[in-house]
């Protein structure tokens, strides 16, 4: 449990620092800078795979909803989970890679992973 907390308040200050591009953040040995991805109606890699510790999903847009899921996620929803504007979502639970696409436009999605 402890170091569940550890990983997930290591997650929340990458978050917080994120703003900056350049940010990256040391905790416990384990350096994670904040990916970002632009998305658009064709499927992208996040987060590749892998075993973590923590593995965090944002939809950072301020409108545009997004779709995560496997490679075959597509625009329209199918096979994905919609992360609404501003919508984080904990991935942990999975080491297969993490796909997103855009409904539209070309919003911005963050995955913080270690």
């Amino acid at each position: 449990m402890k170091q569940r907390l550890l990983a997930l308040c290591g997650v929340l200050c990458a978050l917080l620092l994120a703003a900056s591009p350049a940010a990256a953040i040391e905790l416990q040995g384990f350096t994670f800078p904040p990916a970002v991805t632009a998305l658009s109606t064709t499927a992208a890699i996040v987060l590749p795979s892998g075993s973590y510790v923590a593995r965090i999903i944002c939809n950072d847009d301020a409108s545009i909803a997004i779709y995560i899921g496997a490679s075959n996620v597509t625009a329209a929803g199918a096979n994905g989970v919609k992360l609404s504007a501003g919508q984080c979502w904990d991935v942990s639970h999975t080491t297969a890679a993490i796909y997103a696409v855009s409904a539209s436009g070309t919003p911005n999605a963050r995955g913080v992973q270690y």
